[in-house]
């Protein structure tokens, strides 16, 4: 059994604290990439019907004689405001409401855009451009306005599979190099080097099928969707398709849950499938907590059944050294940190009704970290078994297993299936 990431993320701390450091060059310059990027914020105005998506598409100016490049896309319902992070360069704003749900801006959909349109410029210094207001208008005023967009050499516009850094629903084998060990800790040091190698998005096994419920795996801290090949095998594949959340877990986790919420919506307007279910593991239950609440507050209830296995929902004594000793911080350090507002914040929005929650939790081992209190050698229970999170579960189960020996444990795996078999998503057993 590998070592968990926990315990390799404090090696360097403790290597910097006492002069070291070199292990966090890397971070250091990822850090500094990061702190050019800046928020570009806005609304969508002018739209015939609330009901109705609206995609927002940010577009990169590559130079002179060059075509503009899709960075980045997002699915809105107005008033929604859309968010992009984006690093130094001139970007340009087009937004369409997608009348027939197809994602492809048909002709005589309504389409607007930022400005005359005007480029909107990202400097490095970090500072966010907002209040951006994208009038959408009919297609007939459109083509007087702009009829360069509707030219026959103008390729089809929409929201596509794949963007630069996330993918929506992208078939690969679980065995796909960008979901290796190294992968996965690189996206833990190095985030911006892992979009940029890599990417992150949700991925499928295989096709997907109408007949088969999605049940998505979320890794967490220096993991990958390989930590959960055990379950993954153990599946019912008649009934369900694996899909699999890759993201680089260093990020704050408020970003990292934004674009797994903004993708399940996109795959649900892509494949209308009626709900699905999700698998979280330590961390990962925390991002995946955050996105449902995202989803909630937008009024979309996708979720049957949300499974955290071995969650710190107080977080992780570590991260909070982390923060006070290190001289360079990975960012969801701050988010783990115990008594952090993203912490204090997590459980303030109720799961919606119809989504069962069911707590997993492991008990076996022991750490010089916590003192003598009960851990499963990487987390303290009590921050596994949060009493706010019992409150909101409909059960809690305790295994006598490591934190990752509670992936491949062969009891999980059966309770996992049964619950997600359930046609209401309840585990009737004792």
């Amino acid at each position: 059994m590998r070592q968990c990431a926990w315990f390799r993320l404090m090696i360097p701390v403790l290597l910097a604290v006492v002069g070291g450091g070199c292990a966090l060059l890397g971070l250091r310059e990822d850090l500094r990439t990061l702190g050019q990027a800046s928020l570009i914020e806005g609304r969508v105005g002018g739209f015939a019907a609330p009901s109705s998506p609206v995609c927002v598409l940010l577009l990169k100016d590559e130079g002179q004689g060059e075509k503009k490049r899709l960075v980045a896309q997002q699915i809105v319902y107005p008033p929604e405001t859309f968010r992009f992070l984006q690093l130094p360069g001139s970007y340009y704003l087009l937004a369409f409401e997608d009348a027939n749900q197809d994602l492809v801006m048909q002709a005589e959909e309504r389409v607007g855009w930022y400005g005359q349109p005007t480029a909107i410029a990202v400097t490095g210094d970090g500072r966010a451009v907002t209040d951006l207001q994208v009038e959408l208008r009919g297609a007939d005023q459109a083509r007087l306005e702009l009829p360069q967009l509707y030219a026959p050499t103008v390729p089809r516009i929409g929201i596509e599979t794949a963007s630069r850094y996330l993918h929506a629903g992208e078939v690969v084998p679980l065995d796909d190099p960008r979901f290796a060990r190294n992968v996965g800790e690189m996206g833990m040091w190095e985030p911006v080097k892992f979009l940029e190698q890599y990417g992150g998005g949700v991925f499928f096994l295989e096709p997907f099928a109408k007949d088969k419920i999605p049940v998505l795996f979320v890794h967490g801290m220096g993991g990958s969707p390989q930590n959960f090949k055990f379950l993954i095998d153990q599946l019912d594949h008649d009934r369900f398709q694996p899909w699999l959340m890759q993201y680089p877990s260093g990020l704050r986790l408020s970003l990292s849950a934004s674009a797994m919420a903004r993708l399940l919506r996109e795959l649900h307007l892509r494949h209308g499938f009626e709900r699905l279910h999700i698998v979280a593991h330590s961390m990962g239950g925390l991002v995946a907590r955050e996105a449902i609440n995202q989803l909630t507050r937008q009024k979309s209830n996708l979720v049957a059944t949300f499974v955290t296995l071995s969650s710190p929902w107080q977080g992780h004594p570590g991260s909070r050294l982390g923060v006070e000793k290190s001289p360079v911080v990975i960012p969801c350090w701050y988010d783990m940190a115990p008594g952090s507002p993203f912490l204090k914040a997590l459980p303030q929005t109720p799961l919606p009704e119809g989504t069962a929650y069911y707590l997993f939790f492991s008990h076996k081992g022991e750490s010089a970290l916590f003192a003598g209190e009960s851990s499963d050698g990487t987390l303290p229970l009590s921050s596994m078994t949060d009493l706010a999170m019992q409150d909101a579960a409909r059960k809690v189960l305790a295994f006598s297993e490591s934190h990752a020996g509670i992936l491949t444990s062969p009891e999980v795996a059966q309770r996992l299936n049964r619950l997600l078999s359930s046609p209401d998503g309840t585990d009737r057993s004792p």
